[in-house]
């Protein structure tokens, strides 16, 4: 049986592969001809998820692979991302705190919307040099361990960090966050 966390992890991938297959434009790729963009899409739009949700790679396609991973400018350490844990603190307190006031709001009365804010930390080339690194390594390690026959092979990377999303917050509403996934490509 598949734990609560992995489900999890395979919704974020495949939230993150259908958005750059539903996103994705000859435009946005650098270097690349329009016969390999081509190309390109079609092996993405061919991925499906890799069966052993354990092992590497997390999507595969005729004779290919398409494997994910998220990097930061936040700094990081065992827990993740500073930026994220901080993050999902607020947006937890903003839906807590609108709820609350809808459950004390009698019926007939306007209910105000309140607007919460807080610093963002900052955020370093060094620290994105350090999580592409990082995380770079991990993927290229569990390539190693499972080599097999692939002769394509997809890296994505995504830019999680919030300085890049937007938090909306509407009359009534608790605020959302909309994550952004950026796509490079490069020879």
């Amino acid at each position: 049986m598949m734990s609560k966390n992995q489900s999890y992890q395979d919704d974020v991938e495949q939230s993150c592969l259908d958005f750059v297959k539903n996103n994705m434009s000859d435009e946005d790729f650098f270097g690349l001809s329009h016969k390999q963009y081509i190309e390109l899409r079609k092996w993405i739009n061919e991925a499906k998820p890799n069966f052993d949700i354990n092992k590497f790679p997390d999507f595969v396609f005729n004779d290919g692979f398409i494997e994910l991973f998220a990097v930061t400018s936040s700094s990081e350490d065992r827990k993740g991302a500073k930026q994220i844990r901080e993050s999902n603190v607020f947006k937890k307190k903003s839906e807590t705190n609108f709820l609350s006031e809808l459950d004390s709001n009698k019926e007939g009365e306007i209910l105000f919307s309140h607007s919460y804010g807080r610093k963002f930390e900052e955020h370093t080339h060094y620290n994105i040099i350090n999580s592409i690194k990082k995380n770079w390594l991990k993927h290229i390690e569990s390539y190693d361990k499972n080599i097999s026959t692939f002769s394509q092979g997809i890296f994505l990377i995504e830019y999680t960090d919030i300085n890049i999303q937007t938090a909306v917050s509407k009359k009534n509403e608790p605020a959302e966050i909309f994550d952004t996934y950026r796509i490079s490509a490069d020879r």
